[in-house]
């Protein structure tokens, strides 16, 4: 009878105290794990975007063989005839959506998600995520003094444009892990820091 009573008296649960300390605990393990899990969703999301940067690179090269080894224009206002790579005025912000389906570019893509960053978070409303630099509209590929440095399309959300660089209001969108991707005239794409990217970026 003793061991029965004895047996009934033991603890079946946490103390108040304990159940903080366990709160304490899973509270502080969040805090270290949930910027871990968020640089890694960024990751992933910035290697979706260089995807998406060497399918439009490729598509901008295909394009040149077919126009004479011609670039197309960055963007095609709507007050113009000029095609460009992507219909729409060149200051987006202040007009309807970009139509990137009527754009010079969308036969060698044909996918409007291409056009699309996952970090970028006025896709919404603009309907594009990268700018292609505006110096080299209507050039002649062969005329490219550097190709290897000079900048194609950007990661450019918060001023798109047809790609202007005017440090420090019009800038890349260094939404990837404090970086931008860039895809260069040679075809290969970069993840470059703000303290990297130059006017020299932007020469033809």
């Amino acid at each position: 009878m003793a061991r029965t009573i004895l047996r009934s008296k033991g603890r079946t649960g946490f103390t108040l105290i304990e159940l903080l300390v366990v709160i304490a605990i899973i509270a502080i393990l969040a805090a270290i794990l949930f910027p871990v899990f968020a640089r890694a969703r960024e990751k992933a999301r910035q290697t979706s975007c260089v995807s998406n940067l060497k399918q439009l690179g490729l598509a901008f090269m295909t394009y040149v063989q077919d126009y004479d080894e011609q670039m197309p224009g960055a963007a095609q206002n709507d007050a113009l005839t000029s095609f460009g790579s992507v219909y729409g005025h060149w200051v987006v912000a202040t007009v309807p959506p970009v139509d990137v389906a009527n754009g010079g570019l969308y036969p060698y893509v044909k996918n409007e998600q291409v056009y699309r960053c996952p970090s970028d978070s006025n896709y919404a409303t603009k309907k594009l995520s990268y700018s292609m630099n505006v110096y080299c509209a209507w050039k002649a590929l062969a005329e490219a003094q550097a190709d290897s440095t000079t900048i194609l399309l950007v990661d450019e959300s918060a001023t798109l444009n047809d790609g202007y660089f005017a440090p420090p209001t019009d800038i890349p969108s260094f939404v990837h892990n404090g970086g931008a991707n860039m895809a260069f005239l040679d075809g290969h794409v970069k993840w470059m820091k703000q303290s990297q990217v130059t006017a020299a970026n932007w020469t033809f």
